[in-house]
């Protein structure tokens, strides 16, 4: 929601007005810059050290690496379908290769790690969660391209041949946490109640041994030529030197109590002839290490030096215990470096964990936002789940904005999750859903976060679940009053519309409910008309111009609106869910002016919802987009319109599954976003300026190379071609340097027979002035048109001859290439 505004003193002569309106769009551009990309706020399953890099894991933002001596994490998301990652193995005869689970199913890499490519033939609905499915494959190192796999429903299959083979099924049906395979073809599966042993006998695979403990992690080790299987159970690690026949307590009876669960394991031969054993004991959500380098002869408490990052803002409230551990792990080299990873810190020890330093490496953000607002002086403000708020200063690092009081008043009243954030000057006014709470709350600070009250007079003292959008509703819609900064908006999904009009400390119900109140983020004003716009998702757009004493359906009935926004001269702007009912993807909506009818200005063919919307506060007819899927697929978008949503261009930035909120920065070149998994973002929009239409169609090409080879579909609009290195040509003007985007869609056409697996995409050349630019891959599909956009540098005016050439045609009894092309456009 936007909730920035050009505010213009009003003078009496009119046309003072407009020059001073004017002038307060002039404005310096800070150039400073904002150290966003902090490492903490969500859950890190697992870290782990593999061929000179270190690779980090997220349950929301997909996979980073880093060489050793790296500072920054990189993320490395290419071709991962799924963020919400679970575990990541690697091969170590052919190191290049690996598996990650995710909540879709099983992806692969064949580079380290840069790309990732989804499995086919996987069992039907195969899902993988975080601290469920820690360590559950086992790569065949004979053959590195097969594994070994459990599920969550106790099942154990092969990969081979690139199909899963059931190979036998766990009796409790339960979920397979960890497996092992020996180096004689044993199954060893942990659960949360049991360890079982299996064999292949007579060529079937038989449990053989059934041991009732928690058994959440395991793993294999070598020594002297020996084989040696490590189990953790219940609060103990056991040890077996024959194939798991028999197994042998490390004894740690007086280091973890009986009522803690030993559930994180890992083992290293050292230089002294022993192992080198990490192991991670977790109560309720309080947490610990035990380091051996004995064997487990002798063991010692890891946690006593420990030095938390000044660069995680919720440490100034955070470091009284480590939260539950996720994973231990040593370095594949040096038996002195040693990791650990907790829900909200990564850590390492440079010295056989004596001491641990956290956020050794920065850039691993991993905070679920939610809300984003800019000051006056160009700070950026956030409200998230789980770590609140934080401000991010200009040439600074980010802090806390949440009171810093005795540990009862925090824990029980503030720590939770944040939902939508106002400034106004010093004043900082937030929704905020407390972990241990009954209800929504408002949180007010009058001195720039210094100090706070909890406000909850007016509202409700429950949470609505009468079909909210999450499992109870949530107090996410909060504006201000465009003409009174007095005045505050509240949309709690579930409840209703709450007014405030004493700066946001007493709250009244309007006097009706609107139809409907399944709300999300869609509540907006118009401020020239006075009329508050109520977005459901359930049933389109509701408004009212008397504080709700009365409510009128605006329109698009039945459609799902999750938020929506009024332009400076009274545009609205809704962002849809996709419908099968109506038959479009998730699109943009605008109603003109409170007369006008609602018109589809953009349909996005694509599954999922357009989420945030921001218009440009120095301009009326920029507006930005994000299209979020929720699901965790790595397919979020953001777009970008400049003549108030007639053409659009998407906005070439990773944004992982989509952004929850977004705002301008003070000067509108960059945009600030909030992302539902990638944390905080800058992203330089300046290149994405006024749009002239270069006025290129599908028809009035310059040159059609292999002309014999092209089809034509005149009652599509839309062209085809078989042969690779055929290519289309347009001749274009341009009157300035700014980029020219290309924009277009693809499908492969006619496609009597199929894009063959693992089809990378339409590789595409561009080629300018007889220069080849790029070779770009864009989206393929047999059944759907997929709409790409190409963004090329100009460096000189004139005249412009650009080509796009296909580079990649597959032919076979099976499988038929074609790439099919309509709707091309270029603009500037």
């Amino acid at each position: 929601m936007d909730i920035t505004s050009i505010r213009c003193i009003t003078l009496v002569v009119a046309i003072l007005s407009i020059s001073s309106c004017l002038a307060e769009q002039v404005k310096i551009c800070p150039t400073n810059q904002h150290q966003l990309n902090w490492s903490g706020g969500g859950a890190y399953p697992k870290i782990l050290s593999h061929n000179d890099k270190v690779y980090l894991i997220s349950d929301v933002s997909g996979i980073w690496n880093a060489g050793f001596a790296e500072a920054e994490w990189q993320q490395t998301n290419s071709g991962l379908a799924n963020l919400s990652v679970s575990n990541i193995v690697f091969s170590t005869s052919q190191p290049l290769i690996g598996y990650a689970t995710t909540k879709s199913g099983i992806s692969k890499t064949i580079d380290g790690g840069e790309t990732w490519q989804d499995l086919n033939n996987l069992p039907d609905n195969v899902n993988f969660k975080r601290w469920e499915t820690f360590n559950n494959i086992a790569i065949d190192e004979s053959i590195p391209t097969e594994f070994i796999f459990g599920d969550r429903k106790g099942n154990i299959y092969r990969y081979e041949s690139e199909h899963a083979q059931l190979l036998i099924t766990t009796p409790s049906e339960e979920v397979i946490s960890s497996l092992i395979v020996s180096n004689q073809g044993t199954i060893v599966a942990g659960t949360s109640t049991s360890r079982y042993i299996f064999r292949q006998l007579d060529d079937q695979w038989q449990l053989t041994k059934q041991h009732p403990s928690t058994t959440l992690d395991l793993t294999v080790a070598g020594l002297n030529d020996q084989q040696y299987l490590f189990a953790t159970s219940n609060n103990q690690v056991l040890i077996s030197v024959d194939d798991g026949v028999h197994w042998e307590s490390l004894n740690l009876e007086a280091h973890i109590s009986d009522t803690s669960v030993a559930h994180r394991l890992a083992v290293k031969s050292n230089s002294l002839g022993e192992f080198s054993l990490i192991v991670a004991w977790y109560e309720d959500w309080k947490s610990g290490i035990l380091v051996s380098h004995d064997s487990g002869k002798t063991w010692q408490n890891s946690l006593k030096e420990i030095d938390y990052s000044n660069t995680n803002p919720t440490r100034s409230w955070n470091q009284n215990d480590i939260s539950k551990i996720m994973s231990v792990n040593f370095d594949y080299k040096d038996e002195n470096i040693l990791y650990f990873t907790t829900y909200w810190g990564i850590w390492r020890s440079i010295d056989a964990g004596e001491t641990w330093t956290e956020n050794f490496k920065t850039g691993a953000s991993n905070t679920v936002g939610s809300g984003i607002a800019i000051t006056e002086n160009g700070d950026v403000v956030t409200a998230s789940m789980d770590v609140g708020l934080i401000r991010y200063p200009t040439n600074g690092q980010p802090t806390s904005l949440l009171p810093i009081a005795t540990d009862q008043y925090f824990d029980n009243d503030m720590a939770g999750h944040f939902w939508n954030v106002i400034v106004q000057s010093k004043k900082i006014i937030a929704t905020s859903s407390a972990w241990q709470s009954e209800a929504n709350q408002i949180v007010i600070s009058e001195d720039s976060g210094v100090t706070w009250q909890r406000v909850s007079q007016g509202l409700p003292s429950y949470y609505s679940t009468d079909w909210p959008i999450w499992s109870k509703g949530y107090a996410r819609a909060l504006i201000a009053d465009k003409n009174d900064p007095n005045k505050f908006y509240l949309g709690i999904d579930g409840h209703g519309l709450y007014i405030s009009t004493n700066g946001g400390y007493e709250w009244q119900r309007s006097l009706t409910k609107p139809p409907s109140k399944r709300i999300y983020n869609a509540l907006d004003q118009d401020k020239l008309n006075n009329i508050l716009y109520w977005g459901t998702a359930s049933n389109g757009v509701y408004s009212t111009n008397n504080d709700g004493e009365t409510w009128v359906h605006t329109g698009l009935k039945k459609k799902y609106i999750y938020d929506l926004v009024v332009s400076q001269d009274g545009a609205v702007y809704a962002g849809s869910a996709n419908s099968e009912q109506d038959g479009h993807g998730a699109a943009v909506f605008k109603k003109q002016n409170p007369e006008s009818e609602w018109e589809l200005v953009k349909d996005f063919n694509v599954v999922g919802a357009v989420d945030a919307l921001v218009v440009d506060p120095l301009n009326p007819e920029r507006i930005v987009v994000s299209l979020t899927n929720w699901i965790h697929k790595n397919e979020g978008e953001l777009h970008i319109s400049n003549d108030a949503g007639i053409n659009w261009q998407k906005i070439n930035a990773n944004v992982g599954i989509g952004i929850a909120d977004l705002v301008f920065s003070t000067c509108s070149q960059q945009l600030f976003v909030a992302g539902y998994s990638q944390g905080i973002s800058q992203i330089d929009i300046s290149d994405y300026s006024a749009i002239q239409d270069l006025n290129v169609n599908i028809n009035n090409f310059y040159k059609l190379q292999d002309s014999w080879a092209w089809s034509y579909y005149e009652d599509e609009q839309a062209r085809s071609v078989w042969k690779s290195d055929a290519a289309i040509s347009w001749k274009v003007t341009v009157e300035n340097t700014k980029n020219i985007a290309i924009n277009f869609e693809s499908i492969n056409k006619p496609g009597e027979r199929k894009l063959p697996d693992n089809y990378p995409g339409f590789i595409i050349e561009v080629i300018v002035n007889g220069e080849s630019k790029a070779q770009l891959t864009v989206p393929a599909s047999d059944t759907e048109w997929q709409q790409s956009s190409i963004l090329i540098p100009i460096d000189t005016t004139g005249e412009k001859i650009i080509e796009l050439k296909w580079l990649n045609n597959i032919s076979s009894p099976a499988t038929d290439t074609n790439w099919g092309l309509r709707k091309i456009s270029m603009s500037q």
